[in-house]
């Protein structure tokens, strides 16, 4: 009787939070950067009760709604814990990647990753992560088993190849499939939601011709709905400077992507908050490509007003 009343106080607290939450697209404090932070830290708790519940898409939302504020090691090893757990291991191990470009001691970061690499067969790379965590945590028994089991599974692979025998398919046969859909796509797809269009644009890091067709696949229409609460401060700014790489080309698409981007929800707030480096960078896009010189008279007028959407403060 006890443990249904714990689970029936958890489940008030967690509507609690969902009304509190949905309050918050008003909140004044939202203007400010401090108010911005603590936001994101009411998120990140948000996020925290609905995984205790178990829902972890609800889960994935608050942490993402977080991150969207202010990017933390945390609320990214958060997320990545939920992937996990809806076995989505290509956007876990991302996210593990970038809560350990944020701290890169974040022993639970290495662990969650580690697992992700495992179940997506990258054995190797998995091993390394268990084995660095495990410098800096030596007493984790959780992450010495994760590094026996996988270390079981590198040496069988590599007993397997040297024999040159195939992979046993009642083994094996999950770990081959997740493979292949760890490979980065030579086919773009257009993404639904703004945590399919961050993932595929993290895989094509490095190759800027596929990252600007997998924005212009993206109806600009679409940006607002596709984004919702979700538009982080990176995001934006690598939108923004893909979209400088082809806006002598076609300044009309330019255009609707940068008119549509301020209707991303909490778009004024996203500029806001962005870091010192940011700001320079886009009031430097702006002025060397964007610029009133740069833009033929009947984009004048719409440039003129977009900047001071971008520019406000920057």
């Amino acid at each position: 009787m006890a443990g249904v009343n714990s689970r029936t106080r958890d489940r008030e607290r967690t509507l609690d939070f969902d009304g509190f939450l949905n309050n918050l697209q008003d909140w004044d404090a939202l203007k400010v950067g401090d108010g911005a932070s603590k936001t994101a830290k009411i998120y990140k708790q948000g996020g925290n009760e609905h995984f205790k519940q178990r829902n972890f898409s609800k889960a994935i939302e608050c942490y993402s709604r977080s991150i969207a504020l202010s990017p933390s090691s945390v609320a990214f090893a958060n997320r990545a814990m939920s992937y996990l757990k809806l076995k989505r291991y290509e956007e876990a191990e991302v996210d593990c990647t970038e809560a350990l470009n944020l701290d890169d001691r974040y022993v639970k970061a290495y662990s969650r990753r580690a697992t992700a690499r495992k179940e997506l067969g990258k054995l190797k790379s998995s091993l390394e992560d268990s084995e660095f965590a495990l410098r800096l945590e030596p007493n984790n028994q959780e992450l010495r088993k994760l590094y026996t089991e996988t270390k079981a599974l590198y040496d069988e692979r590599k007993i397997v190849k040297k024999q040159g025998q195939k992979p046993l398919a009642h083994e094996l046969a999950s770990r081959a499939a997740s493979l292949a859909t760890s490979a980065i796509p030579t086919r773009i797809t257009t993404p639904r939601t703004a945590y399919e269009l961050e993932v595929s644009w993290r895989l094509l890091s490095g190759d800027s011709q596929k990252q600007t067709k997998l924005l212009k696949s993206i109806p600009p229409g679409s940006l607002p709905q596709l984004f919702k609460n979700a538009l982080s401060a990176r995001m934006l700014i690598e939108i923004i400077r893909t979209t400088s790489t082809f806006f002598k080309e076609e300044m009309e698409l330019a255009v609707s992507i940068l008119d549509n981007l301020t209707k991303v929800p909490r778009f004024d707030m996203i500029i806001m908050c962005l870091s010192a480096p940011d700001r320079a960078d886009l009031r430097r896009i702006w002025d060397e490509v964007f610029s009133g010189d740069a833009a033929p008279y009947e984009h004048a007028e719409a440039f003129a007003r977009l900047r001071r959407r971008y520019c406000t403060g920057v």
